[in-house]
């Protein structure tokens, strides 16, 4: 039986299951994630150890969707939507920021991280 996710390997301490996750961060960077190993003398047999397995890629993946394995990684737009909150700013000078900076900046620059704005 093959799961995605999951490949059956072997070496000299004997079979293990190898969880690995590869997926598109929200910058756009392709990550893999290393879930873990589950050996099968640890769990007694191949049925056990896989179902652990199973148990860690699914974790990992809701951990993934909700954004929990993201490098904190600031973005063009989060500085900016933190500078709007950092300064005193009326409603009218926030609004007017706001739309000065939609019109100014790409929409490919606004999810780049800030450390490659050259």
């Amino acid at each position: 039986m093959k799961e995605k996710h999951i490949a059956e390997k072997r070496n000299k301490d004997g079979i293990f299951y190898q969880v690995s996750i590869t997926y598109t961060s929200r910058t756009g960077k392709r990550t893999t994630k290393s879930v873990g190993q589950f050996y099968v003398k640890q769990y007694g047999d191949k049925k056990t150890a896989l179902k652990q397995a199973i148990k860690a890629r699914d974790r990992a993946l809701q951990e993934i969707e909700m954004g929990a394995f993201e490098h904190p990684e600031l973005t063009v737009d989060d500085c900016f939507n933190a500078s709007l909150d950092l300064f005193n700013l009326s409603a009218k000078t926030k609004r007017w920021h706001i739309i000065v900076y939609n019109q100014m900046i790409d929409d490919r620059l606004k999810y780049m991280p800030i450390d490659k704005v050259t």
